[in-house]
């Protein structure tokens, strides 16, 4: 089909060191991981497209850290750099953008809302966090964008191969943002966690920011 063979390929490569010394019993850590990510995204085909992303994260040299996993490869003699080895995807959703100023979007994603205090990747770690969702962004009002997504699954930082690399979750996030101010944008959010197999860590946050 055209919307694929229309498609566009990328290939990202991103190495990180990471120093850690603690004034505690652990040996200091040296992380030194190289990330391999390839993706593609297709043309779009009546109103639809759809987007495939890969990581690798690769120890490069000999692994002295704690990759905070709880996996037998984390070094608990070491301090935290949370970037353990993984191979997986990282997302895969179809976008649907037949409607006015609105887009669709199912599948694993990464979702961001205003300075990712509360919603976003942990873009700074080597394994991104993305999110099994449903997610809606309407921009059909001047300088206004309004958001919604449902989660079903975060997908951590740890990696899928870790006990603690999934969360399974019922929740519903939404977030309306105003940047027609002179002076910042205005931010109005409401997110309600769901964790059914924790549900202690269930919450509710209401909220308003401002950026200028």
């Amino acid at each position: 089909m055209e919307a694929i063979s229309a498609g566009k390929p990328g290939l990202e490569l991103r190495y990180r060191f990471e120093h850690v010394d603690q004034d505690n019993a652990l040996s200091n850590a040296n992380a030194s991981t190289l990330r391999t990510r390839l993706n593609y995204a297709t043309g779009s085909f009546q109103n639809l497209s759809a987007f495939v992303e890969f990581d690798d994260i690769r120890v490069i040299g000999p692994t002295r850290y704690n990759n905070a996993s709880g996996r037998s490869s984390a070094r608990t003699d070491y301090s935290v750099v949370a970037d353990p080895s993984s191979t997986e995807v990282n997302q895969a959703y179809l976008t649907f953008s037949g409607i006015d100023a609105t887009t669709l979007r199912l599948g694993r994603q990464r979702i961001i809302y205003d300075n990712a205090r509360f919603i976003g990747n942990v873009g700074w770690r080597q394994n991104e966090q993305t999110y099994d969702a449903f997610s809606l962004v309407n921009t059909s009002l001047a300088d206004t964008t309004f958001s919604y997504a449902y989660i079903d699954q975060v997908n951590r930082i740890f990696g899928k191969d870790s006990p603690i690399g999934e969360t399974d979750m019922r929740s519903h996030l939404m977030n309306l943002g105003y940047d027609g101010l002179a002076i910042g944008k205005l931010s109005a959010y409401g997110y309600f966690l769901e964790t059914p197999d924790t549900p202690a860590a269930s919450n509710r946050t209401l909220g308003l920011r401002f950026s200028g």
